[in-house]
Order: structure tokens, then C-alpha cells, then sequence
């Protein structure tokens, strides 16, 4: 059975519902436990920051706030894949980082 239209998932419809990746500046990556995320947004707009485990499991966020540049420490945390979420306006973007 097919779907109508307007429920199908395009490459489009994605690139409408999340923040431009090449807006958010994810450095180094691989990493060794702490990194940065900059931000090209206007400043005065809050935004929502994330950064996951493999489980899921919220390991360090940043809510509410209009600042476009976060150091980030994981280093207490184990080694592996990780997720970072930014929110800006409804808008969600997802990158994953390595740390060696």
C-alpha cells in the first residue's frame, strides 16, 4: 500500500525539519574526550544542546541558552561513539563524534 505524499520522507522534507549541518562546527572529531561546538546562529536565538552515550542516555546539555560556543568535557565518560543534538527554533540537527 502506498503512502500519500505528504507522508513520505524525502531527502527534502529532512533537510526542512533539521539545522543546516554545515552550521554547526563539531571540532576535533575523532576527539580525546573534549571538543567544541560552534554555532553559525543568530545569537539572540536560544537554542538546545545534547550530547548522547550509545545508550541514549543524556551525558551533557545546555538548554535555553543564546551562546553559540561550548567546550565540552567527556572525558570522565567511556571511550566510543557519541551523539550530539542541537535544537534551534523546532529545528533538530544530529552529529556524531568519536572519542579515541
Amino acid at each position: 500500500m502506498k503512502h500519500p505524499a505528504s507522508s513520505e520522507i524525502t531527502k527534502e522534507n529532512v533537510r526542512q525539519n533539521s539545522v543546516s549541518n554545515s552550521g554547526i562546527h563539531v571540532t576535533p572529531n575523532p576527539n580525546v574526550g573534549m571538543f567544541t561546538i560552534e554555532l553559525e546562529s543568530d545569537a539572540t536565538i536560544n537554542k538546545d544542546i545534547f550530547v548522547y552515550d550509545m545508550t541514549g542516555r543524556p551525558v551533557w546539555q545546555k538548554t535555553n541558552t543564546s551562546e553559540s560556543s561550548f567546550k565540552i568535557d567527556i572525558s570522565d565518560r567511556p571511550r566510543g561513539m557519541y551523539t550530539v543534538k542541537v535544537a534551534i527554533n523546532g529545528q533538530v540537527s544530529f552529529n556524531k563524534i568519536v572519542y579515541l
